[in-house]
């Protein structure tokens, strides 16, 4: 497994159609603790080991593609990451 070198997760945002749908998958099927969520703005938050999980809906509640927030030291702030997760 590779060092990390100091970067740090600190929210992982994914994108989803559903939110109503994609929120039960994640409180009930993968049994994440909901911390909150607010279907007006197409938002959900869960807990998992120290790194917030964060369900939006495009155009509400962040941008199209999945965004992972990160923090080093040096001089890297954040990364943008795309990832495909169907509904």
């Amino acid at each position: 497994m590779a060092e990390s070198k100091g970067v740090r997760v600190g929210l992982v945002k994914i994108p989803v159609t559903d939110l109503g749908r994609a929120a039960t998958f994640y409180r009930e099927v993968l049994g994440l603790p909901e911390e909150f969520a607010v279907p007006a703005y197409g938002w959900a938050q869960y807990s998992t080991e120290g790194v917030p999980l964060c369900l939006y809906i495009s155009g509400r509640g962040g941008t199209v593609t999945t965004c992972v927030v990160v923090s080093q030291p040096q001089s890297l702030q954040a990364i943008k990451v795309t990832v495909y997760v169907p509904d």
